[in-house]
């Protein structure tokens, strides 16, 4: 092979594979984002007013009509004077998302979705078969019933629509709070070893915590801090696992509870 055929081969072999790795960067990214988001968890099964949609690959949202795929990951935001109706595929369970709110979706395990509210508030419909499915919120993650149970307007719009509550031997985010707030003498005495190191420490406090149906406090932990100290953290989350919480029906229970100190 002369130098003239072998420079004419190289660079039509340069420019294939220059072709190839330009095809790759479009198309894998693409085939990994159908992958990762393909799963369908439900659809909209009605809607008013303003609703859209970002997907993990959109940089984007746009409108959506009725019947539209939810996918794991996808983004819906309904504006004001507007509404949208989710139902769920595995489970059956069904919500309407109220006006000017928005919501993401992920895959806890097989069939156990979790609706995380970013902003606004949603109302249950239908729990749907067990797993049910699972709402977050401020820091709080129930099961869909629970849920319902703690948020006063959801509790009404259910007994409104004839659904009747189980509300015996169930622990209400209120009845935590209201036993958190009793321990408060507690949590500032551990507060009080603190500005024995650091006189002007102040700050808030978010502490997380898993409860048993049994009544007892599995783990807790401070997730959200103003205040690096070790010793003071392990101290506030040792007087929320000491804390005894009534024995109730259902999953457990992940909340939050606040604090500030100054």
């Amino acid at each position: 092979m002369t130098k003239g055929n072998l420079r004419s081969y190289l660079i039509a072999s340069l420019i294939v594979v220059g072709l190839l790795l330009i095809v790759f960067s479009i198309v894998i990214p693409q085939g990994t984002f159908q992958f990762i988001t393909s799963k369908r968890l439900g659809f909209i099964a009605d809607l008013s007013g303003s609703v859209s949609l970002q997907g993990l690959d959109q940089i984007e949202s746009s409108q959506i009509k009725k019947e539209s795929s939810v996918l794991k990951f996808d983004i819906i935001r309904v504006g004001s004077k507007s509404e949208a109706v989710i139902f769920l595929e595995p489970t059956g369970g069904e919500f309407r998302i109220s006006e000017n709110s928005e919501i993401s979706f992920e895959l806890l395990k097989e069939n156990e979705i979790l609706v995380n509210i970013k902003k606004g508030e949603i109302l249950i419909d239908k729990f749907g078969d067990n797993p049910s499915f699972w709402v977050q919120k401020d820091g709080r993650q129930l099961i869909a019933k629970d849920y319902a149970l703690s948020d006063e307007k959801n509790s009404d719009f259910l007994r409104e629509k004839g659904i009747v509550l189980n509300e015996a031997n169930q622990l209400s985010q209120a009845k935590i709070e209201e036993i958190l707030n009793s321990r408060r003498g507690d949590f500032f005495r551990c507060y009080g070893q603190l500005i024995q190191r650091q006189e002007q420490a102040h700050g808030r406090i978010v502490i997380s915590f898993e409860i048993l149906s049994s009544g007892r406090v599995s783990k807790a932990e401070v997730s959200k801090t103003d205040l690096n100290d070790s010793a003071f953290t392990a101290c506030l989350s040792e007087v929320v696992l000491r804390t005894p919480f009534p024995r109730f029906n259902g999953q457990p229970i992940n909340t939050v509870f606040p604090l500030k100190f100054e």
